[in-house]
């Protein structure tokens, strides 16, 4: 069996469709059609059943494509590899970030001075095209390799009534005004989500760009938020209580994923490495 036909097999899997797959495959409808039979043929089963104009996998031809998948992906990895080694010295990396400013650029400077042989461009956000991202969730079950765990707490001006209390309760919170990064990042959706499991919805008063800001704001008493204690500094602003939730443990994870579908090119490969090697003991040093 020929490269050629698994390639054209697993294309017409995919569309259910012969006219569709002829035309993404640049051949004829007849000779797409002869490529399946003389498979069908060689391993003496029936690959497809037509159901009216479309066409359905046989349980053979259900086997056929779930390897032609593995066959196929390996040979196009074997290509895209040989192409990294004839290229080697166009080594780049795009990392995406989200919601953990503080923590990505001493990532990547140090890893940059490890390897300089590879560009890393840094990012805001997932919508562009990336290789990499690093961000932030109150689920510890996200795909991706976990980088870290950090309790999150109540964050106050000292001037606060609530201040005076060592724990907080679900109504102390739900009475709060709340100062928010933006309604859109990783620190309010996971403020969201816990006072949405507790019956309320955030009053959220303002929503600040600068976490500088956030934190001047809450300072002078103007509201609350919740903030994370490892990645944010809090070292210019004395005035600041933190507090706990009674029975509660909010804790935000950060996770670095590769683009899914996306082949891990080497320096993919030796980012992730160095993260899962490194990332720990820069952490320590550096917040």
């Amino acid at each position: 069996m020929e490269l050629s036909q698994i390639r054209s097999f697993k294309k017409v899997a995919e569309l259910q469709h012969i006219t569709r797959a002829a035309d993404a495959l640049s051949v004829t409808q007849p000779t797409l059609t002869k490529t399946i039979r003389r498979m069908e043929q060689e391993l003496e089963v029936p690959l497809l059943r037509h159901v009216g104009r479309n066409i359905e996998l046989s349980q053979y031809g259900e086997i056929v494509y779930k390897y032609s998948r593995i066959a196929v992906n390996a040979l196009d990895d074997m290509q895209n590899e040989i192409n990294e080694l004839k290229n080697v010295k166009e080594h780049r990396l795009t990392v995406a970030m989200n919601g953990i400013i503080s923590v990505v650029p001493y990532v990547v400077c140090d890893f940059i001075k490890s390897r300089p042989d590879i560009q890393v461009d840094i990012i805001r956000g997932e919508k562009r095209v990336y290789d990499i991202n690093i961000f932030s969730s109150d689920s510890a079950d996200e795909e991706g390799m976990r980088l870290m765990e950090e309790k999150c707490m109540i964050c106050m001006s000292e001037q606060n009534p609530l201040a005076a209390k060592d724990i907080l309760s679900i109504a102390d919170v739900e009475q709060q005004e709340f100062i928010v990064t933006g309604l859109r990042r990783a620190m309010y959706v996971i403020l969201d989500h816990f006072c949405r499991e507790n019956g309320f919805v955030p009053n959220i008063k303002i929503e600040c760009d600068s976490v500088e800001g956030l934190l001047a704001m809450i300072e002078a008493d103007v509201g609350i938020s919740l903030v994370p204690m490892k990645t944010w500094n809090f070292a210019k602003f004395p005035g600041l209580v933190f507090r706990e939730v009674q029975g509660k443990q909010i804790s935000r994870y950060m996770y670095a994923k590769v683009r899914e579908g996306s082949y891990e090119t080497y320096a993919i490969r030796q980012f992730m490495d160095y993260l899962k090697k490194n990332f720990d003991a820069i952490l320590a040093q550096k917040v």
